[in-house]
């Protein structure tokens, strides 16, 4: 694996069994996909698209890639390097298959990690609680919501943060991670 490839890494977003299942995405726990794919169909060829899940230990393929590099940018699995900020859930990604370092778009990637990072206070975390939240969109800004985490794992210290606000039931977990995995349990 080259040092490139070691440095590669995606933002996700963290949904909630019953939002993934409405995607059609099969789920008794949260789930990751990343946060700027919805379903649709390719602006170049017209295929349909929808949502891509992420998790450790996995390889996730683009359900579609345009193996021409003239027509790399509307296809393939994007993702970043150098250091991940201001994201709240990072996995750290083996490339594989084609890749388009110009553009970083690969074909498919294999998650090696995920990190949650504290709402609150930007802290990386072994463990903690998950909280539906409306939070503003990576690029767009625009409120969207998703499954934000936190530091504290006792209910009875929830009201320390005046951002988190009890969910309706089914809307809160707690999660550890171990070996670079995450496991949710329901609050």
């Amino acid at each position: 694996m080259s040092q490139e490839q070691e440095q590669a890494f995606k933002y996700l977003k963290l949904i909630r069994p019953n939002d993934a299942e409405a995607m059609g995405i099969k789920a008794e726990a949260p789930v990751f996909i990343s946060p700027m794919v919805k379903e649709g169909n390719c602006g170049f060829c017209g295929v349909h698209y929808t949502p891509l899940v992420y998790q450790t230990g996995y390889e996730t393929r683009a359900q579609h890639f345009h193996g021409d590099p003239a027509d790399w940018g509307v296809s393939g699995i994007f993702f970043s390097r150098g250091k991940p900020e201001g994201s709240l859930w990072v996995a750290n990604l083996e490339l594989i298959g084609e890749v388009n370092n110009l553009n970083c778009i690969s074909e498919a990637v294999e998650v090696t990690s995920i990190t949650p990072k504290c709402m609150i206070h930007g802290e990386e975390l072994t463990e903690g609680l998950v909280v539906y939240k409306e939070t503003p969109h990576l690029i767009s800004l625009k409120p969207e919501f998703g499954l934000v985490p936190f530091c504290d794992v006792e209910p009875e210290r929830w009201h320390r943060h005046k951002s988190i606000t009890i969910p309706p039931s089914g809307d809160v977990w707690t999660f550890r991670v171990m070996d670079g995995a995450l496991s949710f349990r329901p609050v």
